[in-house]
Parts: C-alpha cells; structure tokens; sequence
C-alpha cells in the first residue's frame, strides 16, 4: 500500500529551520471543548523550509472551481480520496452530536446547533444553541426528519441537549453516556451522571411518523455517576467496551480559569473504563466494570480514538490519537496510544501534529501489505503545510483544511498530508461508513475493485464545524463560524500517481528497559532541552549524551515511575512515562 498525494519528501534534501519568536495569552481550545486557563507567553514558532523538496502534483486534489458541487481530492492508498458535497433539505447542521444507524439512516442526537463557542462566559454554550431536536437522515435520498427534544420524557431531555457525549452502538441500540450542557434542574451547565439506551430503528419510526408515546418507549434511562464525562470517547472492542479520557466539568465555561467571573471545576478522567453493556427489560446492565487510572498516558479529551489492525500482529486493537491539553503548556498532545485488554501502551517514535482535535476519521487496512492507514477530514491542528511544502506551527491551534493519514507498518509510524478540504471543516463532525467492506470501523482494502478507474463509496461526513478563518476564537465576531449544514460523499477513485508529503520526522522521547530516557529524531548534542515531572517541576536542564544510534539522559535513570515532558529549545515538546 502506497500513500500518495502531494508533494515528496527527497530523504537526502536538507532542511533549513527557522524559529520566530510570537507572544500569545489565555491560548486555549479551539474545537467544541473548553479552554484551559494557562497563560502562555513567548511561543516558538517553528517553520521547516522544505524547497529542496521535489514537487509531484502538488495541487492535482484541487477541484473546487472545477465541479458544480465542492469537492476536494487527494491521495491514499493508491486510492484518490474525493469529497462532494450534497445538500440536506431541512437540516441544518449540528457539531459534537451523536449518532446510531439503522437500515441505512442516521439518528442524531445532542451536540449543538452554532460554531465554536465564545470565550465570554455568559455567551458561551447557550442554551438556546444546544441542539433541541433528534434528527433522522437518509444519505442514499437525502431526505431528513426530525423531533423536538421536548416530545422525549423529563428525564432524559437535558442530556438529549447536552454536548460531546460517549456514544457507543452496539447492534441495534445506541447508548449515551454522559454530555455537557446547560441544566434547567441545577439553573448551571454540568456534565450528567447518566446513561441511555435507544433502540434506535424504533426511534427513527417513531420519529418518521411523529409518534411521541413511540419515541418514549423506544428510550431506557438510568443515573450513573461512572459516566458523568465529557469530551472522551467510547469504542467497542470484542465485546467490551472501551471509555477512555475525557473529564467532568461544572460551572460556565471562562478561559481565565476555575477562580474568575462564575467560576467552575473540571476534573479529567485521567484513565479509561471497560465493561459490557446490555438491556434486562428496560434497565440497563453494566457488568464486568473496571476503571483505570493512567494519567501518564489518557489525560486527553476533544481527542479521536479509532479502531486499528496491529501490522506486525494482525491483533484488533483501538488508538487514542492526540487530543488536549498537556499539562504544562496549552497544546495538544503528539503522542499516541495504543488500547486493548492488556492496557494502555504508548506509541513509540510516533506524533501526530496535524488534524488532533475530534474530527471525522476513517481507517483502511491492507492485508497483503501490512499496513494500517488513519485518515483525518479537516479540524484543528497545531501543525500546518504551506502550499509551498513548509511546516510551520501555531501556537493559536487553528482549524484547519488538511487531510492528513497516519500510516503504521512493521517498521514504526509515519503521517502523511494529503491535500485540504474546500473549507475549513471537519471539527466536531463524523465519518458514516457505507462500504460493506468495513468491519469494525477498518475498510479493508482487499474489498475495493481493482479495476483501474474504478470508484468507490466508502462513506459520509455529516456535519461539524465551518469556520471561515483559520484564528477566530479571539475575534467575538458573529457568524465567524456555524455548524455544518451540509452532507459529504466520501469517494476512493483508482486514479492517479503520486508521491506522499511526509511530515517531518519529529524529536521522540522513550524509556528503555533499564530505565534510561532515549531521545531521537531532529537531534544532535548541541540541543539545549529541558525536562519537567508530572507537577510541571524541572528536574533537569542541559543537553543529552550520545548514546547507541541516539542520545540519552543518564540520570534518569534515577527517576520515580511516572510521566515526564522534555521541552527542546525550539518549543517542542514530547512525554515519556517511565
């Protein structure tokens, strides 16, 4: 399996780097989250001058001006991957929902109704723009349904209207976990301590007839404190289902921090929970349930958790990628890791620096090849590709238009960007599969044709955000972004050649066997860097030692078990847990 699109890397060019210094305060979350309250000065920003790079087709995706409806085209796989717009008569779009499906239609439930929230606390999350209906899609005829929240039992309306739930399907029913938003009962936002089981094909009759006594009976709702998260993801593996990261908040949003204006608390999940789910009557059983805490490696939130086929053992397993924030700076996470039965295990040598809020994602997997390939549509990023190949970073995390790939083989992980979307979309929004080659969210590629030209459906993106600039949390203007109205085939056409643009090889961090940090990457002996503990303390402050094919930091092997941040004088950052 090739990825392909872009421009190509020449392993032999060299890289010119350039840092520019920029000042920037209360920098914070830009997706369907919340803001941490850090203030953050003195930001590096890192441009990697890749002109000695070799250009191949670099704006080839580009179909905008060209086709009656938006669409954008790049390359993975061999495969082009092409998006085309359709429009949905009647809906009008929703961000951080969540959705089940049944007989080839969409139930959307939750998530919200505008853009990206303000920063002013009595203007962010309103209550008037949570999303007040449950909606029903059919993308094969376009045609859309919906509900009022209010036509749904008391006591499942507020988390009905709440953002960012866990949602997991399992066969037939959808359930709910958790969500954010404003409650009528507590006259605050809060996260819920709920969980809600929907038969989902009933429910969208129900709502296709507009039968409210029908829409009721299709619901089972109980109180459980275990799920009262926000921004995490729930994913079900072999049975068991996975909830990982996320955290608790209660209170208005305020980006100056928990003490200011109303103030509020907010607690990470640091960790996951597994369990099983199933209905007895119309209870809920949550069985075999057991919680993990990880700080180290799942305090993270706003992030995507995918499915994934292990290259070197064919084993099924989820990934965690990315996500926000680290404790000791404002930005998202570049590491990833990976979950299964056996726990949490940190991705080595790996970062992902492009497209790392929740945004809409799919995974393809080629056997013959061993080769297990994540791609992202659009969102928000601290990395961003220039049209002329440069990579440069913003400390503001903007949204962004990429399409980005992460591609594991044998021989470690890489990313890869692809082309951009038309617009600036993606965040907050989800990917429906509609191939009968995808089994546990991985299309398979020995399912698509082989025949040269062929095109292939593979899937949707259904809603999210539309921003209209990249930096546009600190503007408090109106309509600088709104929820997504608009529908997206997901094409894979068999057309084309080209080489990938790779992301830079970036600078890791691992502890060996004997407790040793190894350092690697964009390196050398020269390099000033810094490491802090887990209360943000430095611990050490100098350069690293060369050491085998690397360099390494010899009295770490004298620190306490935990997770460390080593910070290199460009800014960059990277985690390692002993």
């Amino acid at each position: 399996m090739v990825v392909s699109g872009g421009v190509s890397m020449n392993p032999s060019a060299t890289l010119e780097v350039k840092v520019f210094a920029a000042e920037a305060a209360e920098v914070g979350a830009l997706g369907g989250g919340h803001e941490e309250w850090f203030e953050v000065t003195n930001i590096t920003l890192i441009s990697a001058d890749c002109r000695h790079l070799a250009p191949m087709k670099q704006f080839s995706f580009l179909l905008i001006a060209l086709l009656p409806s938006l669409a954008m085209e790049a390359q993975v796989s061999g495969w082009n991957v092409r998006v085309e717009e359709k429009t949905i008569s009647g809906w009008d779009g929703a961000q951080s929902f969540s959705i089940g499906e049944a007989n080839g239609e969409w139930l959307v439930a939750g998530g919200r109704v505008d853009g990206l929230h303000q920063r002013h606390p009595f203007s962010a999350f309103l209550a008037s723009e949570a999303n007040h209906s449950i909606h029903v899609v059919n993308p094969s005829t376009l045609q859309y349904w919906s509900m009022p929240v209010d036509s749904l039992q008391v006591e499942v309306r507020e988390q009905f209207l709440s953002t960012n739930m866990q949602a997991v399907q399992l066969d037939s029913i959808l359930y709910l976990m958790g969500g954010y938003g404003y409650s009528t009962t507590m006259s605050n936002h809060t996260t819920y301590g709920r969980i809600t089981a929907v038969h989902v094909a009933e429910l969208i009759d129900a709502i296709q007839s507009g039968n409210g006594v029908a829409a009721r009976e299709a619901i089972s709702t109980q109180v459980d404190a275990r799920f009262a998260w926000t921004g995490g993801v729930a994913r079900e593996l072999d049975g068991t289902v996975y909830l990982a990261g996320g955290h608790y908040f209660h209170g208005l949003y305020n980006p100056m921090g928990p003490n200011h204006g109303p103030g509020f608390s907010q607690t990470y999940h640091d960790g996951y929970s597994h369990f099983e789910l199933g209905l007895v009557g119309d209870s809920i059983a949550v069985s075999n349930y057991i919680a993990v805490s990880s700080p180290a490696l799942m305090h993270r939130r706003d992030y995507n958790m995918a499915h994934r086929i292990n290259p070197a053992t064919g084993d099924h397993t989820l990934t965690a990628f990315t996500g926000v924030f680290q404790p000791t700076a404002n930005l998202p996470w570049h590491d990833m890791v990976d979950v299964d039965d056996n726990g949490l295990a940190l991705r080595t040598g790996a970062s992902q620096l492009l497209n790392q809020y929740h945004s809409a994602h799919f995974g393809l997997y080629d056997s013959a090849n061993a080769e297990m390939v994540t791609v992202f549509l659009g969102g928000i990023g601290e990395y961003l590709v220039q049209s002329d190949g440069t990579l440069i970073q913003d400390p503001n995390v903007p949204f962004t238009k990429h399409v980005s790939a992460m591609v594991e083989t044998v021989n470690g992980t890489s990313e890869y960007y692809l082309g951009d979307l038309p617009d600036y979309l993606g965040a907050g929004a989800e990917f429906l599969p509609a191939h009968a080659g995808f089994q546990q969210g991985i299309l398979h590629e020995s399912a698509l044709p082989s025949a040269p030209n062929s095109s292939v459906l593979i899937g949707y993106m259904l809603g999210g955000i539309r921003s209209t600039a990249p930096n546009i949390f600190f503007s408090n203007g109106n309509n600088l972004s709104t929820s997504n109205a608009k529908l997206y085939e997901v094409w894979l056409d068999a057309s084309g050649v080209g080489l990938p643009t790779e992301v830079l090889e970036r600078r890791w961090a691992q502890f060996d066997s004997e407790g040793r940090l190894r350092l690697g990457g964009n390196l050398d002996a020269r390099t000033d860097l810094w490491v802090y503990d887990a209360t943000g303390r430095i611990i050490y402050e100098g350069r690293a030692v060369a050491f085998g094919r690397g360099y390494a930091l010899v009295d770490s092997m004298h620190w306490m078990p935990g997770s460390y941040i080593v910070r290199f004088e460009s800014g960059e950052s990277v985690r390692a847990v002993k």
